[in-house]
């Protein structure tokens, strides 16, 4: 090959590259590939420390298991409100947190839910979240045993985010 046409395959190769490159502001992907993980390592790490969650301390509790079926909930509810491009605890149904895990086969005795909006990744909707009362109250609370999280994107590409936090009840386990 001449020298002219390395350079020309060289060019094409480059080309290619940067087109198949996604360019450094590009969302990230919602949901992340290891979601679980991400999740269980944010929330587990601000309990096992404890936080202040409005100027009250909330001390250490238990670490959370992922729980499929929490997730199933929660997938349910971060796609109705992409499809919305709503961010509320009421589904388009009118269902609340409770009703979606009963759907998913989730036999419960608590749950509670946290929703984000915009977040791009699970660190920074964890540290949101932690700086909210009511959803640091959620992440930090004893009760809870297993969690399960979701993110869908609106047709704009906004990250709606749903995180299910649930007890089983003593009847039956759930995962």
């Amino acid at each position: 090959m001449s020298h002219l046409g390395m350079l020309r395959a060289g060019a094409l190769v480059a080309g290619l590259t940067a087109v198949a490159m996604p360019p450094a502001h590009a969302a990230s992907p919602c949901p992340p590939v290891d979601l679980p993980q991400q999740a269980l390592q944010a929330v587990n790490a601000l309990r096992a420390q404890g936080a202040r969650c409005a100027g009250r301390w909330l001390p250490e509790a238990p670490a959370l298991l992922w729980s499929a079926a929490a997730a199933q909930a929660a997938t349910v509810h971060a796609a109705d409100m992409a499809g919305q491009a709503t961010l509320a605890h009421r589904g388009s149904d009118g269902s609340q947190g409770g009703e979606r895990l009963d759907r998913a086969g989730y036999v419960w005795s608590s749950w509670g839910e946290n929703l984000g909006q915009g977040h791009r990744s699970v660190a920074a909707l964890v540290a949101h979240w932690t700086a909210s009362p009511g959803h640091c109250a959620n992440l930090l609370n004893p009760r809870f045993t297993e969690l399960g999280m979701a993110c869908a994107r609106s047709a704009s590409g906004e990250p709606y985010w749903a995180m299910t936090l649930a007890r089983p009840s003593s009847d039956r386990p759930s995962r």
